[in-house]
């Protein structure tokens, strides 16, 4: 999906269509019942296995992505990464998702990305809960070493977290890991390891996840997404 700060530009077909929600809430099965004699020692109660998972690490040819070219920049795989080349003239956002519209409520997600060119005040991250093009939060990074955190409602724009300096977030070509645990209506925000911030917010409930672009200078602007793992939280 793309569009520009002014008004809504085309998307393409592929990435138009509104994801339909299938039920995200997973019904943990009850464990056997095992009798253990007086003398045994109980094994320790294991962890349980998250029941959905969506792993890109895009080392082959990555066909649930987009990689149709537009009047506005391009995406491509190459050399196991997922390449987003923006060049436009205006200001202008762009952003991904697999066509398989994985759907996640509460989850853990990691992005990795790193900038390749352009001006570095622009940003690189992640999309969630993606409910269609008009509906979604994003997470974001730059090269110059800011984080921010925004929403988008009925197609319009909202700044939850402005662009903020943390020192955890590497600048210039050094690869960023963005981390996003959700919980209902609570985000815990980490870059590389390290929280950078946390924020409450109940407008979008699931939805898929994906990758988010913005050239908000505009011109020539390339950035490289090396990652993306989504991992549903169990209640």
């Amino acid at each position: 999906g793309q569009v520009t700060r002014q008004t809504e530009a085309t998307v393409p077909p592929a990435v138009l269509a509104t994801a339909t929600l299938p039920p995200v809430t997973p019904t943990p099965v009850a464990p056997t019942a095992t009798r253990v004699p007086p003398t045994a020692t109980s094994a320790p109660t294991a962890t349980p296995t998250p029941v959905q998972v969506y792993t890109a690490d895009f080392s082959g040819a990555a066909p649930d992505w987009n990689q149709k070219p537009d009047a506005n920049g391009r995406q491509y795989v190459q050399d196991s990464a997922y390449h987003v080349v923006v060049s436009t003239t205006t200001s202008w956002v762009t952003w991904q998702y697999p066509a398989s519209k994985p759907v996640f409520k509460d989850f853990t997600l990691e992005v990795r990305g790193r900038y390749e060119s352009g001006p570095e005040v622009n940003g690189y991250g992640a999309i969630f809960r993606y409910v269609d093009d008009s509906n979604f939060y994003f997470l974001v990074v730059t090269a110059n070493g800011k984080w921010g955190f925004a929403k988008r409602v009925k197609g319009s724009w909202t700044s939850l977290v402005p662009l903020t300096s943390d020192s955890a977030i590497l600048k210039g070509k050094a690869p960023n890991t963005l981390r996003v645990v959700a919980k209902g209506s609570n985000f815990t925000f980490s870059v590389n390891g390290k929280q950078v911030g946390t924020f409450t917010d109940s407008t979008h409930v699931a939805g898929t996840v994906g990758v988010f672009t913005s050239n908000d200078q505009p011109g020539n602007y390339h950035v490289v997404y090396e990652s993306l793992r989504a991992t549903i939280l169990l209640p």
